[in-house]
């Protein structure tokens, strides 16, 4: 049991290191870097709680994944904006008839955003 905690704290890890991975790998896909990070094999395991507890208090992370949002291009993917009155913003580009979910603390949107990406790129619904 230690080895699959290790084995997903490392995947996590992992995770959270793809925008700055994009940023210096610019020639390697999105996917590519998502396989590589092991989250295929384990993403059952890693779910928005998973993903909350470890980003909770480190906010560098966090803004990471902010500024991915919004440097991401415009047309694909899920998003996260905010806050707006203190609520964060998550929500999906290419399924427009599903509202976005409204959230207030910064850990669960980037959390929620987090997990909905990396199942997009690996052709996963939500």
């Amino acid at each position: 049991m230690e080895t699959l905690v290790n084995s997903r704290s490392e995947v996590l890890e992992r995770i959270f290191s793809l925008p700055l991975e994009l940023h210096l790998r610019s020639q390697v896909s999105l996917l590519q870097l998502v396989k590589n990070t092991g989250y295929p094999a384990l993403s059952g395991q890693i779910d928005v709680g998973s993903i909350k507890d470890a980003i909770r208090g480190r906010q560098g992370l966090i803004d990471a994944w902010l500024d991915y949002s919004r440097e991401k291009p415009a047309n694909w993917g899920w998003f996260i904006e905010g806050p707006d009155d203190g609520i964060y913003l998550v929500g999906s580009r290419t399924r427009s008839l599903e509202m976005p979910w409204q959230i207030r603390e910064v850990e669960e949107a980037c959390a929620c955003f987090i997990k909905a990406e990396l199942d997009a790129v690996l052709g996963r619904g939500p």
